[in-house]
């Protein structure tokens, strides 16, 4: 029975004035189908349970992990890699996550969803006092093209220095579109410590 004849049925009841006209069975009736149009796995009353957002295990997948120490050279971006060996993981609905791949984008929606990745990069620097380290985040869309990128520079003041670089980026991405970590140098080069660590949410998002 559909909504609108179980409201046609209410109201009906509604205009029943003579006395006892109403009957047990009737309010039964009426009770009945309103419990048959609520879905049984849904105790919100939702028609599907995939519908809501933040459902554990279904709508949210995650990311908590070291990075694969790396060193980038002058004017050459070097991409940020993830790595596989000590992580807790839940991804594959709605995000693929890369990791020991430099060739991979970091992230790649299966689903439209919004990701956010935060942590923190160790870095290493050598070489030339006056550089900068730059540190970039961005998505690519459907065409290739770069979008919502986001920049981190980090200036020099003595020859070797050892700092750590904050990550936070958010991001939403259609079906199919990446996001990327890189960092590049103006001189001298750049060490990427194993021991930086990010962390990254998708949480799906409903069209």
């Amino acid at each position: 029975m559909t909504k609108n004849e179980i409201q046609t049925l209410i109201t009906a009841l509604g205009n029943q004035t003579q006395p006892k006209s109403i009957t047990p069975t009737m309010m039964a009736d009426i009770l009945r189908n309103i419990v048959n149009v609520i879905p049984s796995d849904s105790p919100t009353g939702a028609s599907s349970s995939a519908e809501y957002v933040y459902q554990r295990g279904q709508n949210i997948e995650f990311f908590f992990g070291h990075t694969v120490k790396s060193s980038s050279t002058t004017a050459v971006a070097c991409p940020i890699v993830l790595d596989d060996d000590t992580l807790q993981c839940i991804t594959g609905q709605i995000v693929d996550i890369s990791t020991n791949d430099d060739s991979s984008p970091m992230v790649k929606a299966i689903q439209p969803c919004l990701v956010e990745i935060t942590g923190y990069l160790t870095v290493q620097a050598a070489g030339d006092c006056s550089s900068n380290r730059i540190f970039q985040m961005y998505k690519t869309d459907e065409n290739g093209e770069r979008a919502d990128v986001q920049v981190n520079a980090v200036h020099f003041t003595d020859t070797t220095q050892v700092f750590s670089v904050p990550i936070n980026y958010m991001a939403f991405l259609f079906a199919g579109e990446t996001l990327h970590l890189t960092t590049y140098t103006s001189s001298g080069t750049t060490t990427i410590s194993a021991n930086s660590w990010l962390n990254i949410k998708a949480v799906l998002v409903k069209m």
